[in-house]
C-alpha cells in the first residue's frame, strides 16, 4: 500500500523505484506532478475504506513522517481496549449486534475489522458517543471533483430531506458536517473512503494541496507475525502447473520480505534469491522448483489447527438406548476424509462407516456402537490435538522419547496416539512416518520443516466426550477440562484472537506484552489469569488453583444457580448442595404453584442452600408485602438478602421505568426490615439497545438518593469470558459489590454459535468461573440452568443447552464441572 504510492510518487517526481526508503523519503519534499501521482496512486493503490493497515505500511508512515518537514500533525486516535467502554460496544456490535439488527451498522459487515467497526461508532455518536477514533486508518476528506464529494453533498444537502427513513440509526440530521456524512456513507460507497476527522487532518505541501491525506500511526512490526509459519522449499516459487505464477517484486531484505507476506493475507508464499530480490506470491503457489538453484520459496502454513483423535469400535453407531441417533446423510467418503469431516465439525460426536465406504457424522446422543451387527465400524471422538509446526519437542529443545510407526496419514497418527495412554503427541512428516511421543513433548521445533507435531491437550473417555448425563458426582476437575498444567507447557502455542483470526500471536509473547508499558504494566499473575481467560490454547497460563483437589468437597459462598423451582424435585437437594451455595427463581416464594413435588424454602434451607426471595416487578412487591412475618425467619441463614426487580428495562420483564422504581423502594427497603434481611440488591438489569442497563441505573441512583441499595445486579448472556469482563467492568461505575445473578452462553451470531452447546456451554464456563472467583467486586453469581427446550424467553431466537441440574439431582457435565472449580 504505502510502499506503491510512494514508490509512484517517487516515480513521477523522477527518482528511481529501488531507491531505500530513508533515502527516498527525503525527496518527498519535492511536488511531483499532481494528476500523475493522483492516478497512479489510484491504480496501484485501491482506496482500503478504512481497512487496518499493514504492518509495512505504518513503517513507511513512520519514515515518511521523519523525512517531511511539512507533516506536523500531532494525531490523537485511539484504539479502544479492554476495559473501555467503547470496546465494550463494538466487542458487541461484531458479535451480536451486526447479526440481530444489521440495519443498525449501515452497511457494515460481520467481517468488517474492529477498526472499522470503531471509526462508525464514531462518526455516528453510537452508545453516547463513547468510541474516539481509532488509529490504522488511511483517511481521506473528499473534494470537489471528486466522485466522493457528489455522493456525500447530495447526501447532506438532498437525501436526509427527502428520504431520512434510509439514515435512521447514523445520528446524521441535515446540520451533520461533511465528515460526519462521508464517515457514515463510506460503509456503504466504494467511491469514498474514511474521511480525516477535523483534529487529525494535515494539509501536504505537494501540487494538490487541496486533498487532505493523513494515516492515523501504528507501531511498525519488525519481525515475522508470530503464529504464521512457513515450509522451506529449495528453488523459486511455482503454480501446480509450474508458472511462475502472480508476485509483487520488492527489494528488501529476507525478514523485511516475511514481515510483508506474514502481514498479507493475499500473500501466500514469498521468494529470496541471495541478493535482496523479494517476490510477494498470491493465490496459485503451491510448490517450487528445486532445478532452478539460487532461490529459496517459502510456503505459509497459516497458524494451527485443532483436530481429534477417534477410538474405533466395531458395528454401527448407537445412542445409550440404541437407537441410531441424529445423523446427517451418508454420503461416500474414505475412511480418513470422513474422519476429517467430523474432527472439523463441532456438532459431530462420532462418524460411521461401512464397507462401500459410506459416511454418516453422527451428532449430540451417540455413546457406543453394536457388535452385533457386521459389516461397520463407529468411531467416537476421543481426544482433542492442536497442531504446531515443526518437529515434537521437550521444554527443554530435545527430541524426547517415541515410537515410529508407518502410517497413512495424520487422521491415523492421532488415532494411535489416542488409544495408547501414555501418548501425549503425535508427530506426522510428509512421508507418512508417524512419532508417538510419551510425556515430556510440550511443543514443536518451526525450524525443522515438513513436519507437523500434534499435541494431545484434551483427553476424555468415550461417555465423557458425548454425554450429557453424568456418573456420581466427584470434586475434582472431569476429565473433559483437563489441560497442561504448566504455562511454559503452551508458551509457544500460537493463540486465536476470536476478533481477528489472523492475530495468531502466542501465549508468551501475549502474556509478556500486558506486562509491558505498552500493554498496561501488569503484573505476571494478573497478565496470565486475563490470557488464560481470554484464550483456551493458554488455559494452563491460568495462574492460581484452578480446579479443587481430590477430596475438596467445599462450594464457593460465591457460586449460585437461577431455576425455577418446578424444575427440582425435593430429592434433587442433596446433589445441588454440593453443586451450590445459593438458588433464587424469581419469585418470593416457592409454592403453591410449582409442581408437587418441588422444594418449599424450608427444604432449601435444610439442605444448607440460601435460597433467596426476588421482587420480580411491582406485583410481585405487592404479593410479598402480604406474607406472614413467620413464613421468612429473621435472621435465618437464608434470608441474607432480598432481590430487586427483574430487568426493568425489557418491556416483556419487569418494565419498570427507573422513577416508578426509585417511587417505590422505600416499600422494599420497609418489606426486607420486617422481614430481618440486612441486604438488598438493586434491580437487576440486561443490556437492551433501546434502555441500556447502565443508563437505567444511572436515572434510578440520581432519583433514589439515600436510598438502601447494598449491591447491583445485573444480567449478561455473552459467550466468551473476555465480553463477560467488559460487561463487569461497565457495572463498576457504581462502586457497589457485584451481583452476576445470570448468565450462560445464549446469544446469536456466528461467533457464538459454536458455544451454544453443552460442550461450548463447558468452554465459556472453563474461562468465566475462575474469572469471577478471582474477582474482588463479584460478590454473587448465579448460572442461568436451562437445558435446550426450557427457554421462555430465548435470546436472539437461540435454543442453548446450558441446564446444570435435572429434576431428580443428576448433573449434567456442565453441572459437574460447575461443581469443580476451586473459590477465589
Amino acid at each position: 500500500g504505502a510502499v506503491a504510492v510512494a514508490a509512484v510518487c517517487l516515480h513521477a517526481g523522477g527518482l528511481a523505484s529501488a531507491v531505500h526508503l530513508d533515502a527516498f523519503a527525503g525527496h518527498l519534499e519535492e511536488a511531483p506532478a499532481a494528476d500523475v501521482c493522483a492516478n497512479e496512486a489510484e491504480r496501484l493503490w485501491p482506496r482500503r475504506r478504512g481497512k487496518a493497515l499493514f504492518a509495512e505500511d505504518a513503517a513507511l508512515f513512520q519514515v515518511y513522517r521523519r523525512h517531511n518537514r511539512d507533516f506536523r500533525a500531532q494525531f490523537t486516535c485511539h484504539t479502544a481496549v479492554v476495559g473501555e467502554p467503547c470496546y465494550a460496544a463494538v466487542a458487541w456490535a461484531r458479535s451480536t449486534g451486526i447479526n440481530t439488527n444489521p440495519e443498525w451498522y449501515f452497511g457494515l459487515k460481520a467481517d468488517d475489522s474492529f477498526v472499522d467497526f470503531q471509526a462508525y461508532f464514531y462518526w455516528t455518536k453510537s452508545n453516547n458517543g463513547v468510541c474516539p477514533y481509532p488509529c490504522g486508518l488511511q483517511c481521506q476528506t473528499a473534494v470537489q471533483g471528486q466522485t466522493c464529494y457528489n455522493d456525500v453533498t447530495w447526501a447532506k444537502n438532498t437525501g436526509i430531506n427527502t428520504n431520512p427513513e434510509w439514515y435512521a440509526h447514523t445520528g446524521l440530521t441535515p446540520t451533520s458536517t461533511f465528515e460526519h456524512f462521508q464517515g457514515v456513507l463510506t460503509t456503504k460507497n466504494a467511491n469514498c473512503p474514511q474521511p480525516c476527522p477535523p483534529e487529525l487532518v494535515t494539509t501536504t505541501t505537494t501540487a494538490r494541496a487541496t486533498t487532505t491525506t493523513t494515516t492515523t500511526s501504528m507501531a511498525p512490526i519488525s519481525a515475522p507475525i508470530a503464529g504464521v509459519s512457513y515450509d522451506k522449499l529449495e528453488g523459486p516459487c511455482r503454480t501446480a502447473t509450474g508458472g511462475s505464477g502472480a508476485f509483487v517484486v520488492q527489494a528488501v531484505d529476507p525478514p523485511t520480505c516475511e514481515a510483508r507476506c506474514s502481514a498479507d493475507t493475499a500473500c501466500v508464499a514469498y521468494e529470496h534469491d541471495l541478493k535482496s530480490r523479494c517476490e510477494l506470491h498470491s493465490a496459485g503457489t503451491t510448490k517450487s522448483d528445486p532445478a532452478v538453484a539460487g532461490f529459496t520459496c517459502w510456503l505459509k502454513r497459516q497458524g494451527f489447527n485443532t483436530s481429534w483423535g477417534f477410538r474405533e469400535l466395531a458395528g454401527p453407531c448407537r445412542t445409550q438406548t440404541g437407537g441410531a441417533g441424529d445423523f446427517s446423510d451418508a454420503s461416500p467418503k474414505a475412511r480418513y476424509d470422513c474422519q476429517e469431516a467430523c474432527s472439523s465439525s463441532d456438532a459431530c460426536v462420532a462418524y460411521e462407516v461401512d464397507a462401500q465406504n459410506r459416511c454418516e457424522l453422527h451428532r449430540a446422543g451417540t455413546v457406543k456402537s453394536d457388535p452385533a451387527v457386521g459389516g461397520f465400524s463407529c468411531s467416537l471422538k476421543a481426544a482433542a490435538f492442536r497442531e504446531s509446526a515443526g518437529a515434537c519437542r521437550t521444554a527443554s529443545g530435545g527430541v524426547g522419547t517415541y515410537t515410529t510407526i508407518d502410517t497413512s496419514g495424520a487422521g491415523e497418527c492421532r488415532n494411535l496416539c489416542t488409544a495408547s495412554p501414555d501418548c501425549v503427541a503425535a508427530e506426522i512428516s510428509k512421508t507418512g512416518r508417524c512419532e508417538l511421543h510419551k510425556p515430556g513433548t510440550v511443543k514443536s521445533d518451526e525450524s525443522v520443516f515438513n513436519f507437523v507435531c500434534w499435541i494431545r491437550y484434551d483427553e476424555s473417555s468415550q461417555d465423557q466426550a458425548t454425554s450429557t448425563e453424568s456418573p456420581p458426582l466427584t470434586t475434582a476437575a472431569p476429565t473433559t477440562t483437563r489441560a497442561p498444567q504448566d504455562c511454559t507447557a503452551v508458551w509457544d502455542t500460537p493463540a486465536v484472537d476470536i476478533l481477528d483470526s489472523s492475530s495468531r500471536y502466542t501465549c508468551g509473547q501475549r502474556i509478556t506484552y500486558l506486562k509491558s508499558p505498552e500493554g498496561g504494566s501488569k503484573s505476571d499473575s494478573d497478565a496470565k489469569a486475563q490470557i488464560a481467560s481470554e484464550h483456551a490454547e493458554c488455559e494452563a497460563c491460568w495462574p492460581w488453583p484452578k480446579y479443587k483437589a481430590a477430596g475438596d468437597d467445599s462450594i464457593s459462598p460465591k457460586r449460585g444457580i437461577a431455576l425455577e423451582n418446578k424444575r427440582v424435585l425435593t430429592a434433587a437437594l442433596p446433589s445441588m448442595a454440593k453443586l451450590v451455595s445459593w438458588a433464587y427463581n424469581w419469585g418470593y416464594d416457592t409454592s403453591p404453584s410449582d409442581t408437587q413435588g418441588s422444594p418449599s424454602i424450608a427444604e432449601w434451607e435444610a439442605a444448607g442452600i440460601k435460597w433467596l426471595p426476588m421482587l420480580w416487578n411491582e406485583f410481585g412487591l405487592v404479593a410479598a408485602e402480604g406474607v406472614a412475618t413467620s413464613k421468612w425467619v429473621p435472621g435465618s441463614k437464608t434470608r441474607r438478602a432480598l432481590l430487586g426487580f427483574n430487568e426493568p428495562n425489557y418491556p416483556d420483564q419487569a418494565n419498570m421505568s427507573p422513577e416508578r422504581a426509585a417511587e417505590l423502594w422505600p416499600r422494599v427497603e420497609a418489606l426486607a426490615a420486617k422481614h430481618g434481611i440486612d441486604t438488598i440488591v438493586s434491580p437487576a438489569v440486561n443490556f437492551n439497545a433501546n434502555f441500556q442497563g447502565t443508563d437505567w441505573l444511572g436515572r434510578f441512583f440520581e432519583l433514589c438518593k439515600g436510598c438502601k441499595v447494598d449491591a447491583v445486579a445485573f444480567h449478561s448472556y455473552t459467550c466468551y469470558a473476555k465480553f463477560l469482563k467488559d460487561h463487569i467492568n461497565i457495572y463498576r461505575v457504581f462502586g457497589k459489590p457485584l451481583w452476576l445473578t445470570e448468565f450462560a452462553c445464549a446469544e446469536g451470531g456466528a461467533l457464538n454459535a459454536p458455544r451454544l452447546s453443552m460442550q461450548g456451554q463447558m468452554a465459556y464456563m472453563r474461562e468465566a468461573i475462575p474469572m469471577l472467583e478471582k474477582d474482588p467486586d463479584i460478590e454473587m453469581y448465579a448460572w442461568f440452568s436451562y437445558f435446550a427446550g426450557q427457554w421462555a424467553y430465548p435470546v436472539d431466537g437461540t435454543d442453548p443447552d446450558a441446564g446444570l441440574v435435572r429434576p431428580d439431582g443428576t448433573l449434567s457435565d456442565l453441572g459437574r464441572l460447575y461443581a469443580s472449580f476451586a473459590q477465589g
